[in-house]
């Protein structure tokens, strides 16, 4: 059945090509010059090896913590928007950034690895002079780069806080092992299903059809990104073929051993179908001192969708950690 779907699939995308509606990827390094507030621009820009990263330091200039927060596969640094306003109620400050590829971030046109992205949040601290230990927060595949940075950096870490955390075993779509896995022809299906595949993923993660205002504002803001950012769907193509999405156990069982001490938090929807709930225990193994959150509303977009829920499980769990310090 599947290959009958991969030569119908392929035949059509291929003539729709041949005829002009669909493009490759683009190549080169590819950057944005729309830095407007209108299109989302917050914050500043700063130089990194691989070219600019956009990211927003924001709340109490004077607190001694500080809280870095990293989004997920196609997101930005605007899925925190509505957190980070409660963490710097509550005296944290916080750092979001736009990884490589997204928002407005530079794209460059090399392999979208773990190592890509964990340098580029050293080379943001290095640059904004932030030599104490942060609070990592990372969302799905966030969680996944913000785990590999703390095994990499561990001196550097105060906490680490991981929400429907990426990098265990899962079931692939079939779209996503073709795309994983065929060359040229990936680029053509990548750029004419994205949109659709956004707009799928966003319904899967929204826990409540029927709050059709807050899951159509996630679709709008989605789509956006797509229409508006050259580099994302090739930064995305890159991140399937070269991050482990679904297989860091390596690096979380390395965080349960000895050598690393600092507190690991987990916040996690029992109803997430993309990163599913029951990974929770196999994570546990991998780390027997993590501090599991388990909520019972939301789905994936947890974060998204119920935020001032998810800020204040993250400052809840900081603030054990604190105390325990």
């Amino acid at each position: 059945m599947k290959l009958f779907v991969f030569v119908g699939v392929w035949a059509t995308l291929s003539t729709l090509y041949q005829m002009g509606y669909l493009q490759l990827l683009g190549s080169g390094h590819l950057s944005r010059s729309d830095l407007t507030a209108d299109h989302g621009f917050i914050g500043k820009r700063v130089r990194t090896a691989y070219g600019w990263t956009h990211y927003a330091l924001e709340g109490p200039a004077n607190s001694a913590q500080l809280a870095l927060l990293v989004h997920g596969f196609s997101g930005t640094l605007h899925m925190y928007d509505d957190i980070a306003p409660v963490l710097h109620s509550s005296g944290i400050q916080t750092l979001r950034l736009d990884l490589y590829g997204r928002g407005f971030s530079d794209g460059p046109d090399t392999a979208h690895t773990a190592p890509l992205f964990t340098s580029q949040i050293a080379e943001l601290l290095f640059a904004l002079n932030i030599t104490h230990k942060v609070h990592l927060v990372g969302t799905s595949m966030g969680a996944a780069v913000v785990s590999v940075f703390a095994d990499q950096y561990p001196t550097h870490v105060a906490s680490l806080t991981l929400i429907s955390p990426a990098g265990l075993p899962v079931e692939k779509p079939f779209l996503v092992q073709f795309l994983s896995s065929v060359p040229v022809l990936d680029q053509i299906l990548l750029a004419g299903f994205t949109r659709i595949e956004m707009r799928r993923s966003a319904h899967r993660g929204w826990s409540n059809p029927d709050d059709t205002e807050g899951l159509n504002r996630n679709i709008r803001e989605c789509l956006l990104e797509v229409d508006r950012n050259p580099a994302l769907r090739r930064a995305l193509l890159s991140t399937l073929k070269n991050f482990p999405l679904d297989d860091i156990k390596n690096v979380y069982r390395s965080l349960g051993s000895v050598h690393t001490t600092f507190p690991v938090n987990a916040i996690w929807s029992i109803d997430d179908a993309t990163t599913p709930f029951h990974n929770s225990e196999l994570l546990k193994q991998l780390i027997p001192r993590l501090n599991l959150v388990a909520l019972e509303v939301g789905g994936h977009s947890v974060s998204q969708e119920f935020p001032v829920l998810t800020a204040r499980s993250i400052v809840s769990g900081l603030s054990c950690d604190l105390h325990t310090k």
